[in-house]
């Protein structure tokens, strides 16, 4: 583990000063705006699968005493020259270890960038999706993995699930109405799952990028069921 650890180390290292060296800044960038359990790891796995496209991951997520800025500087630098577009993604509430959120700032005040809203209209299967990760611990699904039935039982307040629905629609609508520009597309969980390269196809035009086909590891999870239990009194 600690020598895969090694290599991986010495890889990016001289992934990074290739690009240095190599590379540029001549590509576009994108940034997918999301909630958990809305698909983006689907999402993020089939643009970074497009040759001319590398998609990361929550780079917001945690700051780790850094600040946004440093992060922001660090995030866009010298690409492979075939890349043409590149980004991550983030939740409506990041980061989540600081105060400091300059990196919304940064998103409003740069035009150029291409905006995907990544929504899940049935909003009750993405908070019993969130418990029954937290639950399991398991937050991806890659091809072969499965999650026992018994596992996926979980139990959750009315009330809670209301209040959750409230505070999910005031973060979309607020995404929807601060961000309103000719570089924003909407895109629900349901139509990428439906039917993932036609729904590419869309995002890629959005892009101004070419179509490429495109494959992801992930899958999607067996469905979700849900009951809840009559109140007493």
């Amino acid at each position: 583990m600690i020598l895969k650890k090694y290599i991986v180390n010495i890889r990016d290292s001289f992934v990074r000063k290739q690009n240095i060296y190599f590379g540029g800044k001549d590509y576009t960038k994108f940034i997918v705006i999301t909630r958990s359990r809305t698909g983006s790891n689907l999402l993020m796995s089939l643009l970074d699968s497009h040759p001319n496209i590398i998609a990361k991951g929550e780079l917001f997520r945690s700051l780790d005493d850094k600040s946004c800025k440093e992060v922001w500087d660090n995030t866009f630098t010298n690409m492979p020259k075939n890349v043409k577009y590149f980004g991550f993604k983030i939740f409506y509430y990041h980061p989540l270890d600081s105060e400091d959120k300059e990196i919304w700032n940064y998103i409003k005040m740069d035009k150029n960038i291409r905006l995907i809203h990544l929504t899940r209209q049935n909003m009750l299967k993405t908070i019993v999706s969130r418990e029954i990760a937290g639950k399991t611990s398991t937050w991806t699904n890659k091809r072969g993995n499965n999650i026992r039935i018994n596992d996926k039982r979980v139990e959750m307040d009315l009330d809670y699930c209301l209040n959750e629905f409230e505070i999910t629609q005031e973060y979309e609508n607020k995404t929807r109405n601060e961000f309103d520009r000719d570089f924003f597309m909407e895109l629900t969980y349901e139509d990428l799952i439906r039917d993932n390269q036609k729904m590419m196809n869309k995002v890629f035009n959005f892009l101004e990028i070419k179509e490429s086909v495109v494959k992801s590891s992930y899958k999607k999870q067996r469905s979700i069921r849900v009951c809840f239990a009559e109140r007493s009194g």
